[in-house]
């Protein structure tokens, strides 16, 4: 029985201490990033029906202004789990009528909001504007309003499916609880329609006006290497003189199918004109929207890293034939690479030393700043035949050899 007791006493104990341990974390972590607040962020959903998920997320507030998101460092929890349970990344799931309040705690800090569980069943839905009228290539935010039958209403955005009767007039990018966005693409008229799984909907009508006139790629040309990152952006001239920047509303391309094996362009939503180069080649990138393609296509040219290929000496004879009063001679040792550009010095970087030969009369300087300077010997004078050394550098993966010989008077 007390080694049961004692063994529940260690454990008890342990958990103690981990939570000593985290609480120090916390607080070590609050005094380092200097947050003030935790604030809880609804994303305009409040109310929803039971058997309904909705994502919240919370943030720090720090001291210097800025925000961070801390979404899975707070700790979530719901006061009327039977009303509605919250996960620990702010994911809540509604279950059955009532008000439950979420918390998202750090530390000292922590935020609380209420959330709403109804059983009221919506009637009617309106889009707001229910009148869209837009120029080509360009995006405006939606809202959906919900009336229910307890005279009740909000905003249902996130609970719609959205559509639009012509793919190739307008599009629906970005659902979320704050509104959805409409991308216009030609000009032309259609219907926005937006509805609910009981067949309740609501219409807009929409308007794409022909005033595009040219669009024009931010870069003509584009250096990568391979495992590099870039972005293109587009940018649109319209016939009232004015400019915007289109480049999620366009539709990007390789000029080449095979291009795509080396360069990938991205023609998502949000992440349209992004570039990773991958092997090297040469690849041409359109753009277009609203019947019109870019004036000038982008050139991305990509190359493979640099390699380290040789060395070479300067001078570049071996052996390198000295005469007895040659006392101020030295080598310089260049690396050479697989993109064909200049050769580099790297003289000093290198490990220079006498691999065999004649070193009592004739040595290699490594000492800092006189690298690869040739010493002879001061008796070098009398010596009746030739001497020679043997010098190895060492640069990278790369070793070289060099012959440097004096020749006797």
């Amino acid at each position: 029985m007390r080694r049961l007791l004692l063994s529940s006493s260690i454990i008890l104990l342990i958990g103690c201490q981990d939570d000593k341990a985290q609480h120090y974390l916390e607080t070590l972590d609050i005094a380092e990033q200097g947050i003030h607040s935790i604030t809880i962020d609804t994303g305009s959903v409040t109310v929803r029906e039971p058997n309904i998920t909705a994502q919240w997320s919370a943030s720090a507030d720090l001291s210097s202004g800025s925000v961070l998101v801390y979404s899975d460092l707070v700790s979530w929890s719901s006061d009327a789990p039977t009303v509605a349970t919250v996960s620990s990344s702010g994911e809540i799931r509604t279950l059955s009528a009532g008000v439950a309040n979420i918390s998202a705690s750090y530390g000292r800090f922590s935020d609380v909001r209420p959330f709403t569980v109804s059983t009221a069943v919506l009637q009617s839905i309106s889009l707001t504007p229910e009148t869209i009228s837009l120029d080509e290539c360009k995006s405006v935010t939606v809202t959906a309003e919900g009336s229910y039958d307890d005279g009740t209403s909000r905003e249902i955005n996130d609970l719609l499916s959205w559509s639009t009767d012509d793919t190739s007039l307008a599009t629906v990018q970005d659902q979320d609880g704050s509104g959805i966005t409409i991308v216009s693409h030609l000009s032309g008229t259609g219907l926005l329609t937006a509805s609910n799984n009981d067949g309740i909907s609501g219409t807009a009508s929409l308007t794409v006006l022909d005033t595009l006139s040219s669009i024009a790629i931010d870069k003509t040309s584009l250096a990568m290497t391979v495992g590099d990152s870039s972005s293109l952006n587009a940018q649109a001239e319209y016939s009232d003189s004015s400019s915007a920047d289109i480049t999620q509303s366009s539709n990007w391309s390789l000029d080449e199918t095979e291009q795509s094996s080396y360069l990938s362009l991205s023609d998502s939503y949000s992440s349209k004109g992004e570039l990773s180069a991958f092997a090297a080649g040469v690849a041409v990138v359109n753009v277009g929207c609203g019947g019109l393609v870019a004036t000038q296509s982008t050139t991305v040219t990509v190359s493979a890293e640099a390699t380290l290929q040789s060395l070479s000496f300067s001078p570049s004879d071996n052996p390198y034939v000295l005469s007895t009063g040659d006392t101020d001679k030295s080598l310089t040792l260049y690396a050479n690479y697989s993109d064909g550009s200049a050769a580099v010095d790297v003289t000093a970087d290198a490990i220079w030393e006498v691999a065999s030969g004649d070193s009592d009369f004739i040595d290699i300087d490594t000492s800092d700043g006189n690298e690869g300077d040739i010493l002879l010997d001061a008796d070098i004078g009398d010596i009746t035949e030739d001497k020679s050394i043997s010098v190895q550098v060492s640069y990278g993966s790369l070793d070289a050899q060099i012959q440097i010989t004096v020749e006797a008077p």
